[in-house]
This record gives C-alpha cells, sequence and structure tokens, in this order.
C-alpha cells in the first residue's frame, strides 16, 4: 500500500484510514510499510501511527501484515516485537542493503531473526532495493523454520521463479507470494499463493477478480486481465527508476482521490510535464476499460 501524508510530512491517519478500507472492500490484503509505502523514508514513531491504524480497521479474517525498515538489526527485533504485541500477525523482513552478503551471511542473519522475534515471518527478495539477493539454497533451508512462512519474490528472474515453485507450490507451510507483475499470471499458473503487485494501490478489485477466476480455473479470463494490469503498469514503471515508479504511482493513486502526491526524501515530485503524460495515460486507460 502507498502511504498517505500531510502535504508537510506525516502519515495522515484519516486517508490511511480510507485507503485501508478501499483495499478490504476489494477483497485484499492490505500490506503497508513495504517498498511503494516508502518504508525507509518514515521515521518510527510516524510508522507506529499507520500500524495503529491498520489495527484500528482490521477485519476478521484477514491477517495483519507490516514491513520492517529497520535500520539496524535490534531496531528490527524491538519493533517487530512490538508490532506482535499489538496484535500483527506477519512482518515482512528484506536483508539490509549496503555490505554485499555472501549466502551464509544472509542466512545467520534471517535464523537470528526468526530465533529472537515471537511471530511469523515472510521474507522480502527485492535486489533492485536492497543490493542484496536471497538465493534459492538459503529459502529453502529458512522455509524449514516454524516461524517463516513464506516468500516475497520481486526479483525480475523468470527462471528462479519457476525454480522456486518447483520447490514450495505444493508446501502446506510455506507459501510463495509473486511480486513482479510482469510474471504474475505464469506465477498463478505454476503454483504461486497470492500476488503482491503495487498496481493493486489503483484497481484492486481487477486483482481479487484475477485471483478468483485463477481458483475457478478461468485461465483465459485471468489473462485478459493480466494484460490491462500490465498496461497500468507501464504508465508508471516504464523508462523510471525504482523510486521514479513509486512517485508516478503516488500521482496516480492521487488523481483517484486515495491520497495526496507528497513523497518523502529523498523522493521528489514529479515535474509538470511529467504528471501531464501520466494523467493523459491513465485518463486513456479509464476511457478504453472501466477499472477498479
Amino acid at each position: 500500500m502507498l502511504t498517505p501524508f500531510h502535504v508537510h510530512g506525516g502519515i495522515d491517519e484519516k486517508k490511511s484510514a480510507d485507503f485501508i478500507k478501499f483495499l478490504l472492500k476489494n477483497k485484499t490484503i492490505p500490506f503497508v510499510l513495504g517498498t511503494s509505502g516508502e518504508v525507509y523514508s518514515i521515521p518510527v514513531d510516524e510508522r507506529n501511527k499507520l500500524i495503529k491504524t491498520l489495527i484500528e480497521n482490521r477485519q476478521p479474517g484477514v491477517p495483519l501484515i507490516t514491513g520492517m525498515g529497520g535500520l539496524t538489526f535490534d531496531e528490527t527485533i524491538l519493533l517487530g516485537n512490538q508490532y506482535f504485541d499489538w496484535g500483527l500477525d506477519a512482518v515482512v523482513l528484506t536483508l539490509p542493503g549496503y555490505f554485499e552478503l555472501t549466502d551464509d551471511q544472509a542466512y545467520r542473519y534471517f535464523l537470528e531473526l526468526s530465533r529472537q522475534l515471537k511471530g511469523d515471518i515472510i521474507l522480502y527478495n527485492i535486489p533492485v532495493a536492497v543490493h542484496n539477493s536471497i538465493s534459492i539454497s538459503v529459502i529453502e533451508k529458512l522455509s524449514r523454520l516454524e516461524n517463516i512462512i513464506g516468500i516475497k519474490d520481486s526479483e525480475f528472474d523468470e527462471k528462479r521463479m519457476n525454480e522456486s515453485l518447483n520447490l514450495w507450490a505444493d508446501r502446506d507451510d510455506f507459501v510463495y507470494l509473486a511480486g513482479v507483475m510482469e510474471f504474475m499470471n505464469d506465477g498463478l499458473k505454476a503454483g504461486a499463493a497470492g500476488l503482491v503487485p503495487s498496481t493493486a494501490n489503483l484497481v484492486p478489485g481487477m486483482y481479487s477478480k484475477m485471483f478468483s477466476f485463477h481458483l475457478q480455473g478461468k485461465y483465459e479470463e485471468v489473462g485478459k486481465l493480466d494484460e490491462i494490469a500490465n498496461e497500468i503498469l507501464t504508465i508508471y514503471k516504464n523508462g523510471h527508476t525504482l523510486g521514479e515508479s513509486i512517485t508516478t504511482l503516488k500521482f496516480l493513486a492521487s488523481l483517484e482521490g486515495l491520497c495526496n502526491m507528497k513523497v518523502l526524501p529523498p523522493l521528489t515530485e514529479l515535474s509538470e510535464s511529467d504528471k501531464t503524460k501520466a494523467r493523459e495515460k491513465w485518463e486513456k486507460m479509464k476511457t478504453n476499460y472501466i477499472l477498479r
């Protein structure tokens, strides 16, 4: 989920609550403080406001899930256990950035987190952001730990996705969540347990329909929706860095009244020419398709 801020910074709790309700109404699970949520830009006290807003708007049977973004190991333990005490069901953890890590270092890092965190962990592999990749062999070992229950994989490598699903698609105790939108249709066919698409900020109902069609075996319908979703993706992804993509996505969300376009440093607001281009493409998409 994108994080709504006030124009001068700080979590907009009213807009955040509305955004969470919008996602829940469309039968999707809000995942706050992830990459699109600008987690590493948000001070801890402001993150806590968003977590509490999520808890206040929980629905029965819908898990409460948050990213972490702890800059130190100790902070990750402290905040993670605090969130579990508040009632969250799982935290989503990446490898730390900055240092290049070996497989052994990556394994030991998550192993120690699993020992000290008193709740469930979903691993998050996103090398484009943290510049480290969690190898399949490391994930396989970690998947045998009781409180490591899944992986969201956002590495742009279709071969890796297929190798992963060959290992874990039939596991009841460890889920694979597809994080690369271009691979999501094929990921569902190969046994992914779920999808984590940034475009669902704009069209969550499309993804709940897609998943429902998948469960019904209506694969042609899944493919049609996947094509539309990937066309929307091109508006904010093509030719952009990850940070620029998030800024553009947030601008599109602002056009729908879901939040304003405020982003936190180091991200910056779009130029007027980029706004015009994005708006025109989005309005064309809305004209061609019935969205949301």
